[in-house]
């Protein structure tokens, strides 16, 4: 499990171009693999989520926290191993939430294909996914922008990307490395 996470978190680390480095001092991430028996436990004790039953609504969690500049600061995972595995989960939880802690958070409808869609039953990033974290993740892009400022960043980076052609082939680009050669 641990190369699962280390292969998802690299490719992450190279799509955004953010250092991510495995440390047992001050981590900044830390991830918990727990049983079912004791998920909502974990949850309460080891996180900062306020969500109600989450562990009746969710089968995996990721959050963070952010500082007075909107920068991510901490995270944290929780994966009830036995029930994610017993449902052929485990892999789309470790992609799902590692890169929802790199501030791609919520799970909309309207992302489509996606791994931050539930709805598509993606388990592994998508191209959509990729531009999505090359555009928040941009030099550009900074922490706390307005959102007439981040739209006018995000207009060019697009544009950019397009003439580059790299929108088109980000299907092809996210599952040359990560965990898509492992697993198919």
């Amino acid at each position: 499990m641990e190369s699962l996470f280390s292969t998802h978190l690299n490719h992450l680390a190279e799509i955004t171009q953010h250092a991510i480095s495995k440390t047992q001092k001050n981590p900044n991430l830390t991830i918990y693999l727990t049983s079912d028996k004791h998920y909502a436990k974990v949850i309460k004790n080891h996180t900062r989520n306020q969500v109600k039953n989450l562990e009746r609504e969710s089968h995996c969690m990721g959050s963070f926290q952010t500082n007075k500049n909107n920068e991510i600061i901490q995270a944290d995972i929780v994966i009830p191993v036995d029930h994610v595995f017993n449902r052929g989960l485990l892999v789309a939880c470790i992609v799902e939430e590692t890169t929802q802690i790199m501030g791609l958070t919520n799970d909309s409808d309207w992302v489509n294909p996606s791994i931050a869609n539930d709805a598509s039953k993606q388990e592994l990033l998508t191209g959509l996914d990729y531009i999505l974290l090359k555009l928040l993740y941009s030099q550009k892009m900074k922490a706390g922008m307005s959102f007439a400022q981040s739209q006018a960043v995000i207009t060019k980076e697009i544009k950019q990307f397009e003439n580059a052609g790299e929108i088109k082939q980000a299907h092809k680009t996210v599952n040359q490395s990560g965990l898509y050669p492992r697993i198919n």
